[in-house]
């Protein structure tokens, strides 16, 4: 079935489409009209109407080495809220990489994701849609907010949801700060989980953030234990896996202090 835009969500997407990929788009538009286009719709808008982005064939693909496809949509997913720090750790820990806060931060501004960790703009700063209180287009006026309002999407502290990546990420602090829940259920009981150090769950299942179902592991542990199939759904057979991959770990350490 066919969807019809309103006027003014036409226009706009017409006057944001070239230059930017569909995905940024729906975005933009979600943004600015609080609705919940698609990636895909916005394409579909682009072909039925002849618009062309005009990035080429070359630049379809965004992704890279450094920053893969499953990477680059989390990035996208949930920077809103996250600063180039704290998702440099979130995604060393999620995809066990070595990302740096500069690294973030370049691909924030490469891709013109605000985190919105500062939301105050200067005197005379001018959106990027170029819009104005004295210039907005037809029927702008009723996507404004009155002071003291909240959008009706807002998620108080405490609601949770999923990632892209299956996880449970909680909010922590107003306007738009969420994290992992297994983090935040882990320090609840033992405080910060140490570096060089990941949590895993023992029955494999993602949603299932309780105490009892996290166990921290090294860096190397969790390498040595998805290298030899060493993470299974039952509880007791993981915990199994642990204590064998901190043998081989050992003896491995303890062999290359014997080779040198």
């Amino acid at each position: 079935m066919a969807i019809r835009y309103p006027k003014e969500v036409k226009e706009y997407i017409k006057s944001v489409i070239p230059g930017r990929r569909f995905d940024e788009v729906a975005d933009l538009v979600n943004k600015k009209f609080k609705t919940d286009y698609s990636e895909q719709q916005m394409y579909s808008f682009a072909k039925n109407n002849k618009i062309k982005n005009g990035l080429g064939t070359g630049r379809k693909n965004p992704y890279s080495d450094v920053f893969p496809k499953e990477v680059f949509l989390y990035i996208h997913k949930n920077y809103k809220g996250v600063g180039p720090k704290e998702m440099s750790e979130r995604l060393n820990k999620i995809f066990d990489r070595s990302y740096t806060k500069d690294q973030v931060k370049e691909f924030y501004a490469n891709h013109s994701l605000n985190s919105g960790l500062d939301g105050r703009f200067k005197k005379g700063h001018i959106p990027i849609n170029g819009f104005t209180s004295d210039n907005l287009p037809p029927g702008g006026f009723k996507y404004r907010f009155k002071k003291g309002q909240k959008c009706k999407n807002h998620r108080p502290v405490g609601s949770e949801r999923v990632s892209v990546d299956g996880y449970v990420e909680i909010k922590v602090e107003e306007p738009n700060v969420w994290r992992l829940k297994q983090h935040v259920v882990w320090e609840q009981h033992n405080g910060k989980v140490p570096e060089g150090t990941k949590l895993i769950f023992l029955d494999g299942n993602k949603e299932n953030v309780t105490i009892g179902n996290l166990e921290v592991v090294t860096n190397d542990e969790m390498l040595e234990m998805n290298r030899n199939g060493l993470r299974y759904d039952d509880p007791d057979f993981t915990r199994t896996g642990i204590l064998i991959a901190k043998v081989n770990r050992t003896a491995a350490k303890r062999k290359r202090g014997e080779d040198n």
